[in-house]
C-alpha cells in the first residue's frame, strides 16, 4: 500500500518538473525571438541609411537593391518611398508608380490614400525630358535603341530628346568601325557625347573597270590652243605675195558625243611678212566640228567671222586713196572685215594634250581706202597646233 503512495507521489513530481521546464523554455524562445527581432531591425535601418546615400549620390540601382534587402529585414513605408523615387529617377515610371502604391496603403485613411497617387501620378506625367546632344563624324547614320534618329552634318551637333531610362546611341558610317553609347538618361538632364570613328581596315579592292568606248568619247570642258607656223599673204597683186611668220592662241569650249565634236572660240593671231613686210593683228570667234576616225584621230572643219587689223606696211605694198589719188603710205591701223575658213588633222594623247596640223585662211574683201590695184587681203597660215583640254 505504502509503494503504491509513493509511486504515485513521484509520477506527480516528474510531471510538475516537466511542466516547469516546458514553461521555462517557452520564455526563453520568447525572449530570443524578441531579440531576433531587435537585430533585424536594427539591421534593415542600417540598410536603409545605407540606401538612403547611395539615392541621394545618384547611384539609384544600388539603392533599389539595398533598401529591398532593408525591406525584407523589416517592412516600413520609407523604404517602399525611396524605391519608388529611385524607379522614377531610372525612368522605369510604371514600376515606380506600383511601388508608390504600396507605399500609399500603408496609411489607413482612404482619401488620403488617394490624393497621395493623384498627386504622385501628376508628378510623373510633369517630369521634363531628358535631351543627349551628340557630335561625331559628317555623314554617320545615327541609330538610337535601334531606330534611326538622324544623320550627322559637319560643324553641327545633333540633339535627341528622350524619356528617362538607359538608352542605346549608335553611329555607323560606311567605312567606319560603328561606335556605341550606353546611356543612363535622367529627367530634367543634358548628357553630351563626341563620337570619333575610327577608319576599317581597307579590304582589296579589285582594280576599276576600264571605262567603255562610249565613255570615254563623251565629254565636254574648256580648252586652250596654241599654233605656230609659216603664213603667205597676197594682196590681189601677184608682184607682192610673200612668206611670212604667223602665231596664234586660241580658246573655248568643246562639247564631245561619240564621233562628232562641235567647239566655239576665240583666236588672237599676229603675222609678219619678208620683203616688202606687212603686219596683221586678227581677232576671230566661231564654231568647229571634228569627226574622230578612231578614239584620238580627228579631222576638223571651222568657220569663223573677225577683224584683220593692218598695224602697218612697207611703202609700194598697199596703194590707198587719198585726196582722189593713189598714194603707197601706210598711215595708222586700217580694220578690215575677215572670214576665216579652217581645215586640220590631229592626234589626242595624253591627258587632254593634243597635236595638230591646221591650215585657215584669212580672207578680207576689198576695202574702200584701198586703191584700185589692191582687189583683196588674204592670208594662208600652216601652223602646228598644241591643243589642252581641261574637263
Amino acid at each position: 500500500m505504502i509503494s503504491r503512495c509513493s509511486r504515485g507521489k513521484s509520477r506527480s513530481e516528474a510531471l510538475a518538473v516537466f511542466l516547469l521546464l516546458m514553461l521555462f523554455s517557452s520564455a526563453l524562445q520568447a525572449k530570443g525571438g524578441h531579440q531576433a527581432a531587435s537585430a533585424m531591425k536594427v539591421k534593415s535601418l542600417s540598410l536603409f541609411k545605407q540606401g538612403r546615400r547611395s539615392f541621394q549620390a545618384g547611384q539609384y540601382a544600388q539603392a533599389i537593391r539595398t533598401l529591398e534587402q532593408a525591406h525584407r529585414l523589416h517592412r516600413h513605408p520609407n523604404n517602399l518611398y525611396y524605391i519608388a523615387a529611385s524607379y522614377r529617377r531610372l525612368g522605369k515610371l510604371r514600376r515606380s508608380f506600383a511601388i508608390y502604391s504600396d507605399y500609399a496603403t500603408t496609411f489607413a485613411d482612404l482619401d488620403k490614400r488617394k490624393l497621395l497617387l493623384e498627386r504622385y501620378d501628376r508628378k510623373l506625367r510633369e517630369e521634363p525630358p531628358c535631351v543627349l546632344t551628340i557630335s561625331g563624324t559628317p555623314g554617320a547614320q545615327v541609330l538610337l535603341n535601334g531606330t534611326m534618329a538622324g544623320r550627322m552634318v559637319a560643324k553641327t551637333s545633333l540633339r535627341l530628346v528622350v524619356k528617362g531610362g538607359q538608352h542605346r546611341v549608335e553611329l555607323r558610317a560606311v567605312g567606319y568601325h560603328p561606335a556605341l553609347w550606353v546611356v543612363q538618361a535622367e529627367f530634367g538632364e543634358e548628357q553630351r557625347r563626341s563620337f570619333v570613328l575610327t577608319r576599317e581596315q581597307a579590304a582589296q579592292m579589285p582594280p576599276p573597270l576600264a571605262k567603255s568606248r562610249t565613255e570615254r568619247n563623251r565629254r565636254q570642258g574648256f580648252f586652250l590652243e596654241v599654233g605656230v607656223g609659216p603664213s603667205s599673204r597676197s594682196y590681189g597683186i601677184a608682184e607682192e605675195a610673200g612668206w611670212g611668220l604667223d602665231v596664234s592662241a586660241a580658246g573655248g569650249y568643246v562639247w564631245r558625243s561619240h564621233r562628232i565634236g562641235l567647239r566655239v572660240f576665240g583666236e588672237l593671231a599676229f603675222a609678219s611678212a619678208d620683203g616688202g613686210y606687212a603686219g596683221f593683228f586678227s581677232v576671230a570667234g566661231g564654231v568647229a566640228g571634228r569627226v574622230y576616225a578612231s578614239p584620238r584621230v580627228w579631222v576638223e572643219l571651222g568657220l569663223g567671222l573677225g577683224t584683220t587689223l593692218l598695224l602697218d606696211a612697207a611703202p609700194g605694198v598697199f596703194f590707198f586713196h587719198q585726196e582722189g589719188k593713189e598714194v603707197l603710205d601706210v598711215e595708222g591701223t586700217f580694220a578690215l572685215f575677215c572670214v576665216r575658213p579652217s581645215v586640220g588633222v590631229g592626234v589626242d594623247f595624253w591627258r587632254g594634250f593634243s597635236v595638230a596640223l591646221q591650215s585657215t585662211l584669212y580672207y578680207s574683201p576689198k576695202s574702200a581706202d584701198f586703191g584700185d590695184r589692191v582687189q583683196y587681203l588674204s592670208r594662208i597660215k600652216l601652223s602646228a597646233v598644241l591643243g589642252w583640254t581641261f574637263l
